[in-house]
């Protein structure tokens, strides 16, 4: 799956075509190159949390009559842990569960509710995006993990921990985050709600890749 962004106007230039498995998100030829950046600038992070601000503000109405169950929802979360059993410590393992309780009982909460939910791309590392010579962003690729309605601060959290970590380091970059919020606050403002759950979804973000790629490694 796809997303390209017409030029002339990349806050609002959404053309859907729908599929029996998802949607595939397509747009107008570009008439330039785009290709990946593995090292995105301040000013891309803050142009793709626009981006996903733009997600939220635009997609929530064309997507009305389309749904997706979340390929990795917590029937996902919780098989893979038990699949990974084998392979980790008992002090692993026991961290494991007590996270996994912790996020499930938080994100599946009445209080959760009143968090904006909606369509998300869900897989957003830097490696599926990509921007044209003079820097803009181009196009958005791979939407095998989108899903129709999950809260957007969880899309927001799988961008910050990968987009905008210290260079060469695990730690998040402060200056990185703030163009990424930015850029979101933009066109999508956090509401309080999301604002008091966001430190629960770069753990749950954070959770979710650390089981995908322990099990890809070990598979």
């Amino acid at each position: 799956l796809i997303f390209l962004l017409h030029p002339s106007s990349p806050s609002s230039s959404f053309f859907f075509f729908q599929q029996k498995d998802g949607i595939r998100f397509l747009s107008w030829s570009l008439g330039s190159e785009i290709c990946y950046r593995g090292h995105p600038s301040l000013d891309q992070i803050k142009t793709i949390g626009a981006f996903l601000g733009s997600m939220g503000y635009s997609c929530t109405d064309h997507c009305l009559n389309w749904h997706r169950e979340n390929p990795r929802g917590w029937e996902w979360f919780l098989d893979t842990a038990k699949k990974l059993t084998p392979f980790l410590s008992e002090e692993e393992l026991s961290q494991l569960n007590d996270e996994l309780t912790l996020q499930h009982n938080y994100w599946t909460s009445e209080a959760i509710k009143e968090i904006p939910h909606g369509p998300v791309h869900a897989d957003m590392f830097r490696n599926n995006v990509m921007f044209q010579e003079d820097g803009s962003l181009g196009a958005v690729i791979d939407w095998g993990f989108c899903a129709s309605d999950t809260p957007f601060i969880y899309a927001l959290a799988i961008v910050a921990n990968d987009w905008c970590l210290e260079k060469d380091g695990y730690e998040l970059d402060e200056g990185k985050l703030s163009a990424l919020l930015e850029g979101r606050e933009s066109v999508q403002p956090l509401t309080d709600k999301e604002k008091e759950a966001w430190p629960m979804a770069l753990r749950w973000a954070s959770l979710r890749f650390y089981l995908s790629r322990l099990w890809d490694y070990h598979n």
